[in-house]
């Protein structure tokens, strides 16, 4: 995968271009005390799996609430392995930070004194916080598969928990500062500046652009929350129940009960759409969903969806793999689970939901050079056609490595793999096998007793003597032999004896061929 600063941005132009799920570094939930499991690759796999394309990374921003607002090397650790992941699994990745500089976590909890809010009255918080993010745009701004920098999960100066209300403003002049920031080090990957009113639809009516040529702009799609929220105690709504939608359902944000349905939900989000027309910028919606348990709330998300699709907004629902099923609420969101179940299930009805939506999304494309594989499903055995790799050639074509001896010549590990969809990769035409590194061995066919260098193209030169052997490749020669079976001989050609020192240049063969060619 490879999209540079100007490509990135244009990804985000194509309609609903981006369609996945956020994802947290660890899910905590409560069997009588405070469990954390923490996500893995293979979360990250099965995202990638049921067919989205992005991942948004909810995570902690890598400097410490607390003053001095240093850096934390576990969080930073936990965002590094993200990163890393998601490229190894094929999904483009927003980074999307929930806390950092005078604001904790204690924000989504209501803390009781206000002391995890002080970064809206705070100006050396706030320049931590540009801080951090030039520090992040450094760390990643030549990650092609990282496709935005999202600054804050859900910012709010002007319905803080406890402190008293500022305007919105104090929002978008930090927003204005921390681009500023990201600019200095990372002039291309583009900047994503969230709604305030904890990135509320409505607020989308005061959003300011901040006069950055590749930034997008967001909010989170909750609404009605009466709905969306009922049942959960931690949201406040946990003495609501029955509410259906399509129906008439109570909100904060009308007078009186309304009617809601798919023309309530456009007229929620008009203002987002209006900006969209306004200023010609993309909307992502980072945050969107429900609580499963209610049997409507699928209709909802269905609804969402595809208003989503209408107006070409890429999206992420909330949030992927959300704990265990014990306590707390844990698994509310988990929509690869049925609600009455505990175990994944491949074809859950939410499931099945969103993979009709997300069957659209576009791949990451691999580029030419890289070493490709498809993504494995759960379970995967050693055998299984999903653990080959191949070569991605310039023609377009994938090369096979024959046997781990071939790859070995070649690479030094399996670190550099770009994972993708069993789709793409079918779509790319086998080439052929991928030939021994010029030099690097020496080769001989189980049936010939000649041994041979290889030269560039796969071209076999037989080592006429044992004398020639050492001079080329030391006295140490005939531990540098590999059997080629038979079966592959037939991917190499036979060039002229070597019969002298002056025929043969390892060092030259091997300069030649800096990497796989075709």
């Amino acid at each position: 995968m490879s999209a540079s600063g100007q490509e990135k941005f244009s990804l985000w132009k194509k309609p609903s271009f981006f369609r996945g799920a956020a994802i947290h570094p660890y899910n905590p939930y409560y069997d009588g005390v405070k469990i954390f499991s923490f996500v893995t690759k293979e979360d990250f796999a099965s995202l990638r799996n049921q067919g989205a394309n992005v991942v948004s990374l909810n995570y902690p921003g890598p400097y410490r609430a607390d003053p001095p607002y240093a850096l934390d090397p576990i969080k930073l650790k936990w965002l590094d392995d993200a990163v890393g992941w998601a490229e190894e699994v094929g999904l483009y990745v927003v980074i999307h930070f929930r806390n950092g500089p005078g604001k904790s976590e204690a924000t989504f909890a209501g803390s009781p004194d206000g002391a995890d809010e002080i970064l809206w009255y705070s100006q050396t918080a706030k320049d931590k916080w540009v801080d951090m993010w030039r520090f992040v745009a450094d760390r990643y701004k030549n990650r092609t598969h990282v496709v935005a920098y999202n600054l804050m999960v859900e910012p709010h100066p002007d319905v803080p928990v406890k402190q008293p209300p500022l305007p919105a403003s104090v929002w978008f002049d930090l927003a204005k500062q921390i681009t500023k920031g990201i600019r200095e080090v990372d002039t291309q990957t583009p900047i994503i500046v969230p709604a305030t009113t904890w990135s509320n639809p409505l607020a989308m009516e005061d959003a300011v652009p901040t006069g950055d040529a590749r930034t997008i702009y967001s909010f989170h799609m909750y609404e009605p929350f009466d709905f969306t929220h009922q049942g959960f105690d931690w949201a406040g709504k946990g003495n609501i129940s029955g509410l259906v939608y399509p129906g008439k359902i109570p909100s904060d944000i009308y007078p009186e009960t309304m009617y809601w349905d798919k023309n309530r939900l456009r007229d929620v989000m008009k203002h987002a759409l209006a900006f969209q027309t306004k200023y010609q910028t993309p909307i992502f919606i980072g945050e969107f969903g429900c609580n499963r348990r209610v049997q409507s709330c699928i209709v909802f998300l269905d609804d969402l969806l595809s208003i989503f699709e209408e107006y070409g907004w890429s999206y992420t629902h909330f949030v992927w793999r959300d704990g265990a099923e014990s306590g707390a609420g844990g698994g509310d969101f988990d929509y690869e689970t049925e609600p009455t179940g505990t175990a994944p299930v491949l074809e859950s009805s939410y499931m099945r939901m969103f993979k009709k939506h997300w069957k659209a999304a576009e791949t990451i494309s691999p580029a030419p050079g890289s070493l490709i594989k498809q993504t494995c499903p759960s379970g995967a055995t050693a055998a299984h056609p999903c653990k080959a790799v191949y070569y991605y050639g310039q023609n377009g074509k994938r090369f096979v490595f024959p046997n781990f001896m071939t790859f070995t010549t070649w690479y030094p590990d399996f670190t550099t793999i770009k994972t993708i969809s069993p789709e793409t990769l079918s779509s790319i035409p086998l080439g052929g096998n991928v030939t021994y590194r010029p030099a690097v061995k020496l080769v001989k066919i189980t049936t010939d007793p000649k041994v041979y260098a290889v030269a560039v193209g796969g071209v076999l030169r037989w080592v006429r003597t044992e004398a020639l052997a050492i001079s080329l490749y030391g006295t140490d020669w005939n531990q540098k032999i590999d059997d080629v079976p038979d079966a592959f001989f037939v991917n190499y050609s036979v060039g002229a004896d070597i019969t002298t020192v002056s025929d043969f240049s390892p060092a030259a063969e091997l300069a030649a061929a800096s990497s796989i060619n075709y």
